[in-house]
């Protein structure tokens, strides 16, 4: 089983620009031979961001399917869907179907999948992309032996499939 651990990233607080402007100053890469002894990274409480989306493999379907390795296809999406200036997150895996977690601030995450009408749990997402086709960001789904998805935005947090009709959706083997 595999297990997906959010961690936040520190960055290095940096001066701005002799100029004023708000880009840091340009500094040369560290030497890499030195040690690291400050925090990069915090493991962060599942429980407390919201996410408890798990990566699992499914050996029967592996064996059904004649899959090599059914841990392949695993993928994160990272789009501010709703318009709140947040990054959301969409992660997709082979069993379980994807989930879309709503970014509501202060690195916490709401899970809206059903809600937005993502809710396809049979579906074997490889990967996902965000793409602006009608002014707000839709969602385009791989799909291994299933048709891919085209999710179309609604603009009030649910989305629409047409992938079929964009023809977009390969057919399934």
């Amino acid at each position: 089983m595999a297990v997906l651990i959010f961690v936040q990233f520190v960055p290095q607080t940096t001066t701005a620009a002799a100029n004023g402007s708000a880009q840091p100053p340009s500094e040369p890469f560290q030497n890499t031979s030195q040690a690291i002894t400050s925090t990069r990274f915090t493991t962060l409480d599942p429980k407390r961001i919201g996410i408890d989306f798990v990566h699992r493999p499914d050996f029967e379907l592996q064996a059904e399917l004649l899959v090599g390795d059914s841990l392949v296809g695993g993928g994160v999406c990272i789009g501010d869907y709703d318009g709140d200036r947040l990054p959301d997150l969409v992660l997709t895996r082979p069993v379980g179907g994807l989930r879309l977690y709503r970014n509501v601030g202060d690195f916490r995450f709401m899970d809206v999948t059903q809600s937005a009408g993502l809710g396809d749990d049979k579906m074997w997402a490889t990967g996902a992309s965000f793409a602006d086709l009608d002014s707000d960001l839709d969602l385009f789904v791989c799909g291994y032996a299933v048709p891919n998805r085209l999710y179309i935005n609604q603009g009030n947090g649910r989305f629409v499939e047409r992938g079929r009709q964009a023809g977009l959706c390969r057919p399934a083997k």
